[in-house]
């Protein structure tokens, strides 16, 4: 008989880049606006509420009921990087300067809505953001950003 086509393997680094640069929802590029809810997924602001107002939501992210269970986030774009540019990452720690590709982890301060590095939580030992200095508490006002299960 004919031999049957095995189907083509993913490229983990395009899944992963997938991840972090688009939507979870929509899988458009991420553009600000941005949210991330309390499992880590990013999405563009107006994917997930146009999906609650369709009641479309689809059922891995139903812990989601309203705008309360997600964060407003703040992004830092790359100087000189395109939106639409396909080759990378488009945003980056604001303190340390690490791309959000996903070869770092990343975390959301709930309070203020920054993006920062791991390593910049880390290195940085304060209760207060560097950047807007709100307090916040590392083990409440911290959430992981596209965290794997």
């Amino acid at each position: 008989m004919y031999a049957v086509k095995k189907p083509d393997k993913v490229d983990p680094n395009e899944k992963r880049l997938g991840k972090w640069l688009n939507c979870a929802l929509s899988y458009e590029p991420l553009r600000e606006p941005c949210v991330i809810d309390k499992l880590g997924n990013i999405f563009n602001k107006g994917a997930p509420v146009e999906a609650l107002l369709g009641k479309k939501l689809p059922k891995e992210f139903r812990h989601i009921k309203g705008l309360k269970d997600m964060i407003n986030i703040k992004l830092l774009m790359i100087p000189g990087k395109q939106s639409d540019a396909a080759d990378g990452a488009m945003f980056q720690c604001p303190l340390t300067g690490l791309e959000f590709n996903g070869k770092y982890k990343f975390f959301a301060l709930r309070n203020c809505g920054l993006v920062v590095s791991a390593k910049a939580l880390k290195e940085v030992k304060s209760s207060a953001c560097l950047v807007c200095h709100k307090d916040f508490v590392e083990s409440v006002d911290v959430a992981p950003a596209n965290a794997t299960k």
